[in-house]
């Protein structure tokens, strides 16, 4: 694999960690679990999950043209 590959693979995977964590948190709020109390407007943090959503969605797409394999996660199921 080269180099650049290596870089987006490592970009993506670390985005959709980033991403299910802040899924988990709010879930939690929807269930009024969380441990802590949130420093931000609940709808910035949905705000920042659609965009992550859509990068992802995103660097899946352009990774057809790159010639990378990157994991499919499913969310929904995971977090």
């Amino acid at each position: 694999m080269e180099a650049y590959q290596e870089r987006y693979v490592n970009e993506y995977e670390q985005l959709c960690d980033k991403y299910g964590k802040l899924l988990k948190i709010l879930r939690k709020i929807d269930s009024n679990s969380l441990e802590f109390e949130l420093n931000c407007p609940i709808e910035l943090l949905k705000e920042q999950a659609d965009v992550m959503s859509r990068y992802i969605d995103v660097l899946l797409r352009r990774a057809k043209y790159e010639g990378v394999e990157l994991t499919h996660y499913n969310f929904n199921i995971m977090y």
